[in-house]
């Protein structure tokens, strides 16, 4: 079979009875098909010409697609399971040669120069077994592409994925340490500020504690960077009031730390408040929970509770506490009533 209108890279040369031949110094062009063409002449001068099916040139490396860290084409933060990891790809291409097999490693971020890729054919789901994966490391898959002329793609990482397989915990502070900080005031109408920097520490502990008299509060809030924390103050006997916030810092960093009280005259509060950090958290379930009595009918609970890994999503099966009181012609009887919830919103 001939080609029409096909142009000759090498001119017709006759090699004797050689049945095989080899080129050089040829110069091909990337994407295109070339074909051979063998005539055999016999001795009364008859002939034959036959051409080959052709092969293209394939020059380029496949282009890259998108890895996923988990089945079905999705992105996860977090999973339970040490054993198993699972990856999901598409998209990577090769027009001239086509892709012809897949290469995936799995990469820990502990120690992410380390790629040792398991070839996996054309599938575009792999799932790697019997691992010990390590609690609160974060891992990626990496694939690559190789087409059929032998090129190998870039590599591709999915999104990280941290393993988290333990719940969270209750803690409490065995031992705070008062720290001083710069303090900036400002008072504005009835609104007292005093704002403070912190150097967060990740994971660390830190309470605010504030003593305010001769006023009258109608709110107090506390502002960390971008959050704004409503804190309920509690009303003490001789009408002065005093409050308690604790939280545990998500980063190591320096934390714009600032309250604003609203009250009836302005106040003074850099003198009344302190932050502390605690130096002694332990692990305690029995005392995640703190309730303090902040006014005759209401009830403050504090749920102190962490996960290092992936922290808390939800709070399920949340029992709250209310004071009812009644009242008769001699006596004031108050009762505790108890109301279960189950909480599933995010």
């Amino acid at each position: 079979m001939l080609y029409i209108s096909a142009d000759d890279v090498i001119p017709s040369i006759t090699y004797g009875l050689n049945t095989s031949v080899t080129f050089s110094n040829v110069t091909l062009k990337h994407a295109t098909r070339y074909y051979f063409t063998v005539t055999a002449v016999n001795e009364v001068g008859l002939y034959t010409t036959l051409a080959s099916d052709g092969f293209i040139v394939d020059i380029n490396k496949p282009s890259t697609g998108v890895v996923y860290n988990s089945a079905n084409h999705k992105d996860a933060r977090f999973q339970s399971v040490t054993s198993e990891f699972t990856a999901s790809w598409h998209g990577f291409q090769d027009h001239c040669s086509g892709v012809q097999n897949y290469f995936i490693a799995l990469v820990d971020e502990e120690d992410p120069n380390v790629l040792r890729f398991t070839s996996v054919a054309l599938q575009t789901t792999f799932t790697f077994t019997k691992l010990s994966l390590a609690v609160g490391h974060t891992y990626r898959a990496a694939v690559k592409a190789v087409d059929a002329a032998g090129h190998e793609s870039d590599v591709v990482f999915s999104a990280p994925l941290t393993v988290d397989a333990s719940p969270p915990f209750g803690y409490q502070c065995a031992r705070y340490t008062q720290i001083t900080k710069k303090v900036t005031r400002a008072t504005i109408n009835q609104h007292s500020v005093a704002s403070y920097l912190l150097d967060g520490q990740e994971n660390v502990m830190y309470a605010i504690n504030g003593i305010i008299m001769n006023t009258k509060i109608h709110s107090i809030v506390l502002q960390i960077d971008n959050l704004n924390i409503p804190i309920q103050e509690r009303v003490l006997h001789n009408g002065s009031y005093d409050f308690s916030y604790t939280f545990v810092s998500t980063a190591t960093k320096q934390q714009n730390v600032s309250l604003t009280i609203s009250s009836d005259g302005a106040v003074s509060i850099d003198q009344q408040v302190s932050i502390s950090e605690c130096i002694d958290m332990v692990a305690n379930d029995s005392h995640a929970f703190e309730a303090i009595q902040i006014a005759p009918d209401l009830i403050a609970v504090t749920l102190f509770a962490m996960d290092l890994e992936s922290g808390i999503r939800k709070v399920l099966n949340v029992r709250y506490i209310k004071i009812a009181t009644t009242t008769s012609n001699t006596t004031t009887t108050k009762h505790i009533i108890i109301i279960n919830n189950s909480n599933n919103n995010n």
